[in-house]
């Protein structure tokens, strides 16, 4: 019921985001649709609690709740939720979907489906940005309600995303309940929802393609697939190309052979920078932009395996279950692992010829350690045990971030984190710099930091320093064009004020 209110919510957000800022207004409708929506499904709801109670007569139910909510409760694990997610949940709020975006911060122009969402509800139901608390539980209710509890281990993984608006724990979770369903339980199942899942995951990250494509073709091999099943993804996949051109000018943001010929395309140069960042990430900035482009086929690949730090065992790590599934699936000649197994395949080569960055693989790997693990037969009372104690771990690593940041100190995520608070009992800790200064060039007012690389708070328009200068060094600024931002060059006057600016 939570994913198909999540799928209706984040539908109606986006089209709201094209015409109306996401604020506390428009809000108010996002609750008018929940209450409509509890009184419509009431019937679900008195058999969910009515039936449904072994799920809270069980201690080990309980306490992963808990745990979950003191997870949550830490500050955010992760170094984009403050360069990426909250400066673009800042902008829906302020504006919604803005022509251009890209032009001011190349970064905002990959705003989600899932930071839609996230800014329809943070003025009222989750004004602490945890949407991902909601989903990790209605994650754990379906590792109950299918008695899968193997996948209670994924739990401790996704601790690391509940304390932010993370785009990657939707996907995560999406793709193994959708392989579990369309796997394990195809009979019971309806085909035309999980195919609105698996493209709602795919419009929320592009890397999870694989995800839709498995649905559909397990669903045309079984006859479980009608007209009417095209309906919700169609308007998903057009909501999601509508947003990415007004956006960016791109149909698939951020490949650079996709951009359209329209006047808020950004400037070539940023283009570049952004393509350059992306091959940069891939090697973890061990490589500069000019050796990587000398690197040969081969230099690609055994460079990306013998990178110094975490990432080599990651990397390592990703190759080793996606080669083993690939096998298992040819030993046990299941039609349906071999169709997957050839898909994730897909997905891997994909992702690595664009940004072979792990994280974007890691949807792919869960799914496989899922499959294995659905193989191997494990008491109930031992797999909830450990899987907590290794949850009680993570969290124990939340509290004392210093113990990740000395021992593994390649390991870059988590470095903006402090140790756990006493105020945590009852609320989250969030961070508030509230540091900037407000600056006018041409016709744009923007507000950028002070002594901090990130636009955490800062309110819209805002640009950091890297970017201005970035900027000022190509001689163009963004600017106001009615309600588009376009990238025009900058006048004598206009360098003259970002010099200064740049200098202070």
């Amino acid at each position: 019921m939570f994913l198909a209110g999540m799928l209706s919510a984040s539908l109606f957000s986006g089209l709201l985001a094209f015409f109306f800022p996401l604020d506390s207004y428009i809000e108010m409708l996002g609750v008018l649709m929940s209450c409509v929506g509890l009184v419509l499904g009431r019937k679900y709801l008195v058999y969910y609690f009515s039936f449904k109670k072994y799920y809270y007569q069980k201690r080990s139910f309980l306490l992963y709740l808990v745990i979950l909510l003191f997870a949550a409760s830490f500050s955010p694990f992760i170094l984009d939720h403050y360069g990426y997610y909250i400066p673009t949940i800042t902008v829906l709020d302020s504006k919604g979907i803005v022509t251009g975006i890209e032009n001011l911060q190349m970064v905002l122009g990959q705003n989600s489906l899932w930071h839609i969402l996230q800014a329809f509800t943070n003025n009222t139901f989750d004004t602490y940005l945890n949407l991902n608390v909601f989903l990790l539980f209605t994650y754990v209710l379906f590792v109950y309600e299918s008695k899968r509890f193997v996948l209670l281990f994924f739990i401790p993984l996704f601790f690391l995303f509940v304390q932010s608006p993370s785009p990657d724990l939707p996907v995560f979770i999406l793709s193994i309940i959708v392989v579990y369903k369309t796997i394990w339980e195809r009979e019971k199942t309806n085909f035309g929802f999980l195919f609105a899942l698996s493209v709602f995951a795919c419009v929320i990250k592009p890397t999870v393609f694989w995800l839709s494509l498995f649905v559909f073709i397990i669903a045309i091999l079984n006859k479980k697939f009608t007209v009417k099943n095209y309906a919700i993804p169609a308007l998903l996949i057009l909501l999601f190309v509508a947003k990415n051109i007004t956006s960016t000018g791109n149909v698939l943001f951020p490949v650079e052979q996709l951009y359209l010929n329209v006047d808020w395309k950004p400037n070539r140069v940023l283009i570049e920078e952004s393509a350059n960042i992306a091959a940069q990430k891939t090697y973890d900035f061990q490589y500069n932009i000019a050796e990587i482009n000398e690197f040969s086929f081969f230099d690609y690949v055994i460079n990306w395996f013998t990178l110094k730090g975490v990432k080599n065992s990651i990397h390592i790590f990703i190759i080793l279950v996606s080669a083993s599934f690939i096998i298992f699936s040819f030993f046990k000649k299941h039609k349906t692992y071999i169709i997957l197994s050839m898909l994730l395949l897909l997905k891997l080569i994909v992702v690595f010829w664009f940004s072979g960055q792990y994280r974007f693989m890691l949807d792919a790997v869960l799914v496989c350690i899922m499959l294995f693990f659905l193989h191997i037969k494990i008491k109930e009372q031992r797999i909830t045990v450990f899987a907590f104690c290794i949850a009680l771990l993570v969290v124990i690593g939340l509290a004392f971030p210093q113990l990740i940041q000395k021992n593994i100190p390649s390991f870059n995520v988590g470095n903006m984190m402090q140790s756990v608070k006493q105020s945590q009992l009852y609320k989250p800790v969030r961070y508030s710099i509230s540091d900037y200064s407000k600056y006018k060039v041409g016709n744009l007012e923007f507000n950028s930091p002070n002594n901090y690389p990130y636009l955490l708070d800062v309110p819209f328009p805002a640009i950091s320093k890297h970017d201005i200068k970035l900027y000022y060094n190509n001689s163009f600024f963004p600017q106001w064009e009615g309600e588009k931002l376009i990238m025009k060059s900058l006048s004598k006057e206009e360098l003259n004020t970002l010099y200064i600016l740049i200098n202070k």
